[in-house]
């Protein structure tokens, strides 16, 4: 990469003494503009400014023709155009003085047709002009003054005078046809343009206005247009609307100059316009051909005025190569002679080098991308490379096409014993060849210790042999599956040598699908040639407590699944702000519907993030919405944490629960107790074993803030991938590459079935029961599982489950009577009572304090023995509920659950005695519904009633954003995906148009907040297509490629309903990884464990190797939106960006845009099952390295069968000696590069995107 330094005003004076400044140390880089409006072909006069409009004087010099200061610059041109001319001021009156300091308004003048430009008007200026008695006074018969507009007007014989008016020594002023003086500001007259400085006069020489513009008056006042002046040793060249000109300017014939940001055109100096070198000489003028400069150094620009890099240039029988700096390395020339290709030193004539035929031709076509794959310069033994010739037979010999590219695997291998295997691969899989003495019988004991001659020739031949196979099969398709297939075999070339503990004896795989083991983490290292991937920060497991790296009690590991994005990066978190704000505020800035923005999220991962991320977000939640110590604020706009550390509770409460904490403690607990077939778990657990003690639970603003739940999304895929283990034994790769979809549609055949039967295998028990004992809680927000109210693997919404109506009558219920205190009780080993005792009613003993106390409450009656005797028990529903009668809403039988009684058991109805006592008779049951007991009893009402409390009513903490009372128990989330659920038969199934439709049935069922799904378009492999796995944060689908869920749009349309219906709509954001990227790097790395530490596998590992990672991408979305709002963020919330973050103390960083992620920004990545021995090594153990492009910092050093010093004699070459090219076929030129483009797609479809340059093809 070129570096873009900036030369100083004495190291530019020291440039233009000298032609020997060289642009590799560290000369100015150049701007991008090019005047596009200055290509006439105009000599070049200079003439110097007498003066600029704040009054200064210097001397000038004016001329037309060809000075000695102007040499080779021709005859001046005069600006005559009347097509284009910059705009001047009409004669304003005072209402005009807004225009003042514009260069927009209507132009007016005497005698001017030309189209103008407004300009100031003189009406801003205040006050009389100041004239002293020996420049105007005698010139003036008269001033006279408006006092109401401070304008001035001159006064002659009596008459006003307007238009230009001459006076004094050489000096000019102009009244307009108000006879007003002009001030600040423009005037023409004909095709000529002044300007009027404050005090009335015409300026002089250079004047600076607006944005570093610049433009010149001659001595005659006259603008510059489509001329030269200078002033010094300074040259400016002012463009057709009379600015100077910056950037490229080209004139003439074929001429090209340069103007840097202050105007001043570049002499005797080098610039640079991308990857592109210019070298301008004395007169300005960039240089062509050879330029000699310094102590013997050479360079040399083409007929485009371009220095030549990394190329060949012949001048008679002279052959020169220009490096990566553009320097001439060494002057050679090569001759053909008996068959063997000579080069000589062209100062010496010493032979320097013969090689023999079949060895010259094999080297690359030229030293650069343009002929080598490469990432970041290194080269892979996965790439391809274009050769400079082929042979079938080694005789012929064929000049390569732009599309004749070939494996690298076909010259180079890391070693001798790949070579013979390389050899006998190749004969055994289709090109045996007994005239070539290519048979599996005479290959078959080639190997590591063959003698070398033996294995060049063999590889040799065998290359003749392949490029017989490429003409037969009319291109390198089935090379490309032969060189894959072979690579597969070589363990450095392949996945196995990453070491994957999937590897290792009686390896079993986990449930969870993922191999948290297998990470590699990105590290800097001193000796790697490409730094782009180097970071600073990278300060891995600041997770939950250990934001300060002090506390390692309950932190949990960086490293889950893909690319790991380093949160602890400020340009990263900075970018995480940017991505919350654009999703809180998606529909109105996407021009979707206005009311189709986030409320809030749902953070993915949240273990294993750097806990910096919870303060910042907690931080730009409160800007917006304002909601520390404002509950109401706060419950409108929920965002949920996403993990399973019980030490998040603390963090969270430190820094006033700024997100609700998840009590995975209660699932896990009913899952003990109630969720398995068999040894369950006390029962008395479902007491205490959760965030929240509700023995007697009747506090406010006390608990931990926090949701829970009985099952997930990520629940069911643990339970689906556990069925797939079970039914593939044996196989450790069985959740990695082993993988197949068809796994998981027969484990799923297997689920249903076994949910549907009262003795269950691997379906949870007791769902119902479970949602009974979560919807009855105090102090939580429960959760609903789509999965548990729906088929997962039928079209949205289509196909209710078992569950479904247990469920929906809980969740009903929670609105309508759940509230006030609670107590579980256990009644005995295997049975426990939850009771709610209603809106307003603390205890047993309180007497309730709201209109809704009598008929709000509920009980819960759940036992986990199905084998448990009948009985009868007491239940204490308090005395607020003395001799009431209460409904029998759900109840179990032999056969399944009872809704209000309809074919139960027990009562219709039942009546408490005088103390609130409510007597219920239940025994044991086991049904598909039911292991043990469930039985749920309300107050009978009349009508529907609503107990949820309104946030305005309850007290609030300044200190914290979420608290937990009434009103945040009033909510209930929705998950509202599986990851299971099919694509879309129609855009009618859309999940997003369906949710939209059934908006109001979400809040009937007491549904307040909508987890969606994440909504991001998935990369094209992942497994479930579900928004987890993707590159592009800011894709949530399009009308052309929506998501599984539906397009952008519609999600806007989904959510504006849903806030119709009352909801809140909150998005599941994923900030700790990302998956898919296309784009790679050469990255370092160390091959780690979870959390960063090196480990050993089968007793092996490595350290500072590099890894051609797949690491850049982003898509358009991150393109187009990747920072855009942090300017926006930054105004409005100027203390996001002054907060620094705890774990390094550094604010997040608004002045860098992540439009395309990269290693830098990333803390390592899972295997990706490339291979860690694929960049190619020379013998001395050094990386083979390709200096150009981009690539440019070292020399490049390629192994012999590539390169060599007879590279710098490759013009030669490829110029004489070969036949035309081959052709396979009759297909045109144009088809046999679409086919190349095609196969060469194919070469490496192994791995997630090819290495090969395609558009080179």
């Amino acid at each position: 990469m070129i570096p873009r330094l900036t030369t100083t005003a004495s190291q530019q004076a020291a440039q233009t003494q000298t032609n020997t400044a060289k642009k590799a140390a560290g000369t100015e880089s150049t701007e991008q503009t090019e005047d596009n409006n200055a290509n006439a072909d105009v000599g070049k006069t200079a003439e110097t400014p007498a003066a600029t409009d704040n009054g200064s004087q210097e001397t000038t010099t004016e001329s037309t023709a060809a000075s000695s200061s102007a040499q080779n610059q021709g005859q001046a041109a005069t600006a005559t155009s009347s097509t284009t001319t910059k705009a001047a001021s009409s004669i304003l009156s005072q209402a005009d003085s807004e225009t003042a300091n514009s260069k927009t308004s209507q132009a007016v003048t005497a005698t001017s047709s030309a189209t103008t430009e407004a300009v100031p008007s003189a009406a801003n200026q205040t006050g009389q002009k100041v004239s002293s008695s020996n420049n105007k006074s005698h010139e003036a018969k008269a001033h006279t003054t408006s006092a109401a507009s401070g304008s001035i007007s001159q006064v002659n014989d009596g008459q006003p005078i307007t238009g230009l008016r001459h006076y004094s020594n050489n000096k000019l002023e102009y009244y307009g046809k108000d006879h007003v003086q002009y001030r600040n500001r423009y005037a023409s007259q004909g095709n000529k343009w002044y300007y009027f400085g404050s005090n009335g006069d015409a300026v002089t020489g250079l004047r600076h206005y607006g944005n570093n513009k610049l433009e010149y008056y001659g001595k005659d006042h006259v603008q510059y247009r489509n001329r030269y002046a200078s002033q010094g040793n300074k040259w400016y060249y002012f463009g057709s609307n009379g600015d100077a000109v910056t950037g490229l300017r080209h004139y003439g014939n074929n001429k090209l100059e340069y103007y840097g940001k202050d105007h001043v055109q570049y002499r005797n100096r080098y610039a640079s316009q991308g990857n592109k070198w210019y070298y301008f000489g004395s007169n300005g003028d960039a240089v062509t051909g050879l330029r000699h400069y310094g102590n013997n150094k050479l360079e040399y620009y083409g007929a485009d005025h371009v220095q030549y890099r990394n190329r060949y240039y012949q001048e008679g029988n002279k052959f020169y190569y220009f490096g990566g700096n553009g320097d001439a390395r060494v002057t050679i020339r090569g001759a053909i002679e008996n068959g063997k290709f000579n080069i000589y030193d062209m100062r010496t004539n010493k032979l320097i080098k013969s090689l023999d035929a079949g060895t010259w031709e094999n080297l690359a076509y030229s030293m650069d991308a343009n002929s080598i794959n490469n990432v970041d310069g290194y080269l892979s033994y996965s790439g391809w490379y274009r050769p400079i010739g082929t042979s079938q037979d080694g005789k012929t010999w064929y000049k390569t096409g732009a599309g004749d590219w070939r494996p690298i695997l076909m010259y180079v291998w890391p070693n001798k014993d790949v070579q013979a295997q390389f050899i006998k691969y190749f004969v055994n899989h289709g090109y045996e060849n007994a005239n070539y003495g290519l048979t599996k019988v005479s290959v078959a004991n080639l190997n590591k210790d063959t003698d070398a001659t033996v294995l060049n020739t063999a590889a040799q031949n065998l290359r003749y042999v392949i490029e017989q196979s490429i003409a037969t099969n009319k291109g390198t398709g089935k090379l490309a599956n032969d060189i894959n297939g072979f690579a597969a075999t070589v363990p450095e070339l392949s996945a196995s040598s990453e070491l994957s503990v999937q590897s290792m004896p009686n390896y079993k795989p986990d449930e969870s699908g993922t191999v948290d083991n297998d990470q590699v983490i990105f590290v800097n290292d001193a000796d790697s040639k490409y730094k782009d991937a180097d970071s600073k920060y990278r300060l891995m497991n600041r997770t939950i407590n250990n934001q300060t790296g002090n506390d390692n009690s309950d932190n949990s590991p960086e490293l889950l699944v893909g690319n790991d994005i380093d949160n602890s990066n400020p340009v990263v978190q900075a970018e995480n702000l940017n991505w919350e704000y654009f999703l809180l505020n998606y529909g109105k800035l996407m021009g979707y519907n206005q009311d189709g923005n986030f409320d809030g999220f749902r953070i993915d991962a949240a273990d294993n993030i750097d806990a910096d991320v919870f303060d910042q977000m907690g931080q730009l939640m409160n800007d917006m919405y304002h909601m520390k110590g404002n509950p109401q604020n706060a419950n409108n706009h929920l965002c949920y944490n996403e993990g399973y550390h019980s030490g998040a509770a603390r963090m969270l409460n430190k820094k006033g629960n700024p997100q609700l904490y998840m009590d995975s403690g209660e699932f896990y607990t009913l899952e003990n107790v109630l969720g398995r077939a068999n040894n369950r778990d006390n029962i008395s657990d479902l007491v205490t074993n959760s965030i929240v003690n509700r023995q007697n639970d009747v506090t406010e603003n006390e608990a931990t803030p926090n949701w829970s739940f009985v099952t997930n999304h990520d629940q069911r895929k643990n339970l689906i991938n556990r069925l797939i283990i079970k039914d593939h034994p044996g196989i450790a790769y069985i959740m990695g590459s082993a993988y197949k979809a068809e796994y998981a549609n027969q484990a799923w055949k297997e689920f249903y079935a076994d949910q549907k039967k009262t003795d269950k295998q691997y379906a949870q028990y007791n769902v119902p029961a479970q949602y009974a004992i979560l919807l009855s809680n105090k102090d939580t927000v429960p959760q609903i599982y789509y999965g548990d109210l729906y088929n997962e693997t039928a079209q949205y919404m289509q196909e209710k489950s078992i569950y479904y109506d247990a469920i929906t009558t809980l969740m009903k219920a929670r609105k309508q009577f759940v509230s006030g205190g609670q107590t579980m009780t256990k009644l005995s080993d295997n049975l426990i009572a939850s009771v709610r005792y209603g809106k307003g009613v603390a205890n047993a003993n309180s007497e309730g304090t709201d209109s809704l106390s009598r008929t709000s409450g509920m009980a819960v009656i759940v036992g986990n023995n199905p084998q448990m005797a009948e009985q009868t028990i007491s239940i204490n529903m308090g005395r607020a509920h003395a001799n009431e009668q209460y409904r029998n809403l759900l109840d179990t039988t032999d056969n399944g659950l009872t809704y209000n009684a309809d074919g139960a058991e027990n009562p219709e109805t039942l009546t408490t005695d005088d103390n609130g006592i409510l007597k219920v008779t239940i025994k044991g049951y086991s049904n598909p519904y039911v292991s043990g007991y469930l039985g749920v009893w309300v107050p009978v009402v009349s009508g529907n009633q609503d107990v949820t409390t309104n946030a305005a009513t309850v007290s609030a903490d300044s200190n914290k954003i979420f608290e937990s009372n009434a009103a945040l128990d009033s909510h209930m989330i929705y998950e509202d995906f599986s990851l299971y659920q099919p694509e879309p038969t129609s855009t009618e199934n859309h999940a997003y148009n369906i949710i939209a439709q059934n908006a109001a049935l979400f809040n009937n069922l007491g549904i307040t907040d909508f987890w969606m799904a994440p909504a991001y378009t998935p990369f094209s492999m992942s497994r479930y297509n579900e928004g987890y796995s993707m590159t592009d944060r800011y894709n949530l689908g399009t009308n052309a490629n929506p998501t599984k869920y539906g397009s952008g749009e519609e999600l806007a349309n989904a959510i504006a309903a849903l806030h119709s219906a009352g909801l809140k709509v909150q998005e599941d954001i994923v900030m700790n990884q990302m998956i898919g990227f296309s784009g790679q790097e050469a990255v370092t790395v160390t091959r780690t464990n979870n959390r960063g530490i090196q480990i050993y596998v089968n007793g092996k590992t490595y350290a500072n190797q590099i890894y051609f990672a797949y690491t850049t991408g982003g898509g358009n979305g991150q393109e187009t939106y990747g920072g855009k709002y942090l300017s926006e963020l930054q105004s409005k919330y100027p203390d996001l960006f002054t907060t620094r973050a705890i774990s390094t103390g550094v604010a997040p960083d608004p002045t860098t845009h992540i439009t395309k992620w990269s290693a830098k920004y990333e803390n390592g990545t899972s295997l990706q099952n490339i291979g860690i021995g694929l960049a190619v090594k020379l013998p001395n153990g050094d990386y083979a390295y390709l200096d150009g492009g981009n690539n440019d910092k070292f020399k490049t050093t390629l192994p012999e069968q590539m390169g060599s010093i007879g590279y710098y004699v490759q013009q030669e070459l490829k110029n004489r000696t070969f036949l035309p090219r081959q052709s396979y076929g009759r297909s045109s030129r144009r088809q046999k590069l679409r086919k190349q483009r095609n196969l060469a797609k194919a070469r490496l479809k192994s791995t997630p995107a090819a290495v090969i340059s395609i558009s080179r093809l």
